[in-house]
């Protein structure tokens, strides 16, 4: 499995960013995908990071109705808890590869021949595999995000909110280990 549902993730926790989402006591924006997409940041040293064993980032996504970001692999990042602050559960859904193995999914090699390079903020350092795929339902699940989500970020993922006439915001918590280490260091009664 490429992601796992926290099943049991802690409400405290929950309520929490959802009070920091409404007071919007964030650090910094960035936009990345202008109109689309932006992040909304805490600073490295607010204490909802610290909550987090190993988080890197602790990061709001804002996306407007009727958008979506196709199968991607992130820059910088290995592994991300995604929590549903406000999310259409009947319209929106996490888009996730079931498969590690990239050989396995159909890449948009376009991208890469002709310099095009849709990514459009800037990352502290990037790492692994980057890249972006085509969307073979054969190859992906969908999740409403009822319940926040552990997912390996170099695999396939990204999310629909097309048929969504509200927004979409999620926290992102990305981690400085690798999704094989993480699901070990998170604690084990968010599964």
């Amino acid at each position: 499995m490429t992601y796992i549902v926290l099943e049991n993730f802690s409400d405290t926790i929950h309520q929490e960013l959802t009070t920091i989402w409404n007071d919007q006591t964030w650090d910094r924006v960035v936009e990345a995908k202008p109109g689309h997409y932006l992040h909304y940041c805490l600073s490295p040293k607010h204490e909802m990071v610290k909550k987090f064993p190993y988080a890197d980032t602790v990061q709001f996504y804002w996306n407007k109705p009727g958008s979506e970001t196709g199968p991607h692999l992130d820059r910088g990042r290995w592994a991300a808890i995604n929590i549903p602050i406000d999310v259409d559960h009947d319209n929106s859904a996490f888009v996730i590869g079931k498969e590690f193995h990239l050989k396995n999914y159909r890449r948009k090699t376009y991208l890469d021949k002709h310099g095009a390079n849709p990514y459009t903020h800037k990352v502290p350092s990037e790492s692994g595999p980057t890249g972006f795929y085509y969307e073979d339902q054969h190859m992906f699940d969908h999740y409403n995000l009822e319940k926040p989500v552990l997912f390996c970020t170099k695999v396939p993922h990204g999310y629909t909110n097309i048929n969504s006439t509200q927004h979409r915001v999620l926290c992102s918590v990305t981690f400085k280990k690798t999704w094989n280490e993480i699901i070990h260091l998170i604690p084990q009664d968010w599964y």
